[in-house]
């Protein structure tokens, strides 16, 4: 059996850093910011979503520097400062993107949404960048980072769940470590190890004029599929995709007549077989097996025929509820998929055009004013005004006129493009819509609709929808005063979390305090020496700010205290979020 060589470790980490140093430090920055947040390792929130930005554009400016300018040193440095610029200015996206949503950053929206795609379109590149004027076809480069991303992915969780089980048995034996060392835990794992790890299964390829043979060894065998993976492929997988392509094909033949096109009840599936179906085209490229060469053969036919009925149901869904982002993406992805599939079929079974297309696609995705958000939001913007303008609704841009009188099936294309417009917390995008009535339309509209827009007879109830969203400001760097109390204490409670409860002491005496969220904000403290609890009653807290939305207040807006026989208790809202019966609440408590 092998030692671990430690000086071998080194020497990698070492070539890690030196061959990507930008790339480590946006990964030991994300690592930090996650540790001082204390947050699990993965949240769709503004300062992580551009962290991982950082790190995807400087690994990907890497490899362009070594594909194209390796024997310009200042071109890296340029690559960088591209990078840092890029990164700057969109992080002045995201901190203006307040101004694009009604209520709190969040994944479903104009701006998350548009990260998600600015990923696709780095990531894409990142796999293409390789292929660059060497010997490698996408099908190689994607084969390493498959490999890469599965191989860092399961040391990772394997590392994780070690640790975990050593420190939970840990605090089973011994005593509780008094920490969050699962937050910490998780973010060491998966915000420095993994993808450092995942970097080091990344060779350095080389351009054509530079192959030597101790050059192109790591490469070459970083492409080799193993034997596990063609087996899996040949016998599982392809089958399993047949199966799935017979089923969808019989079923879209025997329902071609109305109710394939009239319900679109696949659209999502369709969207993740054609997806699933291309990367495992793409892996099967440097395969050849009489069970793979038929696949080649067949699965791009069904795949074009799929996507084209499935782009023209799509189209008739839009007439009808008109266009949203995902429908959008939908119709860029046929056309994408039915470009490289003709261009698969004409070529021989050759992928060269595939990544091109798909960053052509998604950047049209993203960049406004043709993109996705823009286009979607827009739409159905326009949708809603032209019914309030054709029933002499709308007075101005800024104020419209309720009607009770309008027909129900206006009515619910009006509701419709609101809930679109709510799901992706857009509805400020509508200019004559007041704040206080984001979540009571038809008080405003002067009617309302009971069914839901899919028809499945769910009632909404949307006016008794109660929305709610205050945070602090400067959260990253709160400096709270505790001078003149003896406790602190730092509480996360609310609808999906039990009423919290400690032993404390103060003034040398042993309370027990007990904060309670059952729609209101109750703090109590018990004692021995105490005929009964001392109770300090901070609901004003939650009536006061209720129906605020995307609030950002100063500390001293956002604490509040109460005395009670002589004691002190005081309440510091970090953050409050209230939808309907939910209600949650990040808060400091001082006593």
């Amino acid at each position: 059996m092998k030692r671990i060589n430690s000086e071998k470790i080194m020497n990698q980490l070492k070539a890690i850093v030196v061959r990507f140093p930008f790339t480590m430090i946006f990964i030991i920055l994300l690592t930090l910011w996650q540790l001082l947040n204390e947050e699990v390792f993965f949240t769709f929130e503004p300062t992580f979503l551009l962290l991982v930005a950082g790190i995807l554009l400087s690994t990907t400016s890497q490899l362009l520097y070594e594909h194209m300018f390796r024997e310009q040193s200042k071109m890296r440095w340029i690559l960088y400062g591209a990078v840092i610029l890029f990164v700057v200015l969109y992080n002045l996206y995201l901190s203006f993107s307040y101004s694009q949503i009604d209520g709190s950053w969040s994944f479903y929206s104009i701006p998350g949404i548009r990260t998600m795609i600015l990923y696709f379109v780095t990531i894409i590149l990142f796999i293409w960048v390789p292929t660059i004027r060497t010997k490698y076809r996408f099908s190689d480069t994607f084969l390493v980072a498959f490999k890469a991303y599965f191989g860092a992915a399961f040391f990772s969780v394997i590392l994780f769940l070690g640790i975990f089980f050593t420190l939970l048995l840990f605090e089973l034996l011994f005593f509780s470590l008094e920490t969050n060392w699962f937050s910490y835990s998780s973010t060491l794992v998966f915000c420095l190890f993994a993808p450092t790890l995942f970097l080091t299964f990344i060779p350095e390829y080389y351009t054509e004029e530079r192959f030597v043979e101790e050059d192109v060894r790591a490469p070459d065998e970083a492409i080799q599929m193993p034997k596990f993976l063609h087996h899996l492929i040949s016998y599982i997988l392809i089958p399993v995709m047949a199966v799935l392509t017979a089923i969808i094909v019989l079923y879209i033949l025997t329902n071609i007549a109305g109710r394939f096109f009239e319900e679109n009840i696949l659209e999502g599936l369709l969207l993740n077989y054609a997806i699933n179906g291309w990367i495992l085209l793409i892996l099967t490229d440097t395969m050849d097996n009489v069970i793979v060469r038929w696949f080649k053969r067949i699965f791009p036919i069904a795949l074009i025929f799929v996507v084209l009925l499935q782009m023209y149901s799509t189209f008739l869904q839009i007439q009808e509820v008109g266009v949203t982002h995902g429908r959008y993406i939908i119709l860029l992805f046929g056309v994408g998929s039915i470009i490289s599939g003709i261009w698969y079929l004409v070529k021989e079974n050759r992928l060269r055009i595939l990544p091109i297309v798909a960053m052509i696609t998604g950047l049209i995705a993203l960049v406004p004013p043709f993109d996705a958000m823009s286009v979607s939001v827009n739409q159905q913007r326009g949708r809603i005004n032209e019914i309030l303008e054709r029933h002499d609704m709308m007075v101005d841009a800024d104020y419209v006129i309720p009607n009770p009188n309008v027909p129900e099936h206006d009515q619910e294309k009006i509701y419709e493009s609101l809930d679109y417009l709510s799901e992706i917390n857009a509805l400020n995008q509508l200019e004559w819509l007041p704040k206080e009535y984001y979540y009571q339309e038809g008080v405003y509209l002067g009617f309302e609709t009971e069914d839901d827009s899919i028809g499945s007879g769910n009632r909404r109830h949307r006016a008794e929808v109660n929305q709610t969203d205050v945070t602090i400001e400067n959260q990253e760097n709160i400096q709270v005063p505790i001078e003149g109390f003896e406790q602190f204490l730092h509480l996360n409670v609310g609808s999906e979390i039990n009423d919290y409860r400690q032993t404390i002491e103060l003034n040398g005496e042993e309370y027990e305090v007990e904060v309670s969220t059952d729609e209101d904000l109750i703090v109590q403290l018990s004692a021995e020496t105490l005929d009964e609890p001392m109770t300090f009653d901070f609901t004003y807290i939650i009536e006061e700010l209720e129906g605020e939305t995307n609030l950002v207040l100063p500390i001293e807006d956002l604490t509040f205290t109460e005395e009670v026989d002589g004691h002190q208790a005081q309440v510091i809202i970090k953050w409050l979020s209230i939808s309907g019966d939910y209600m949650q609440i990040e808060m400091y408590l001082l006593l």
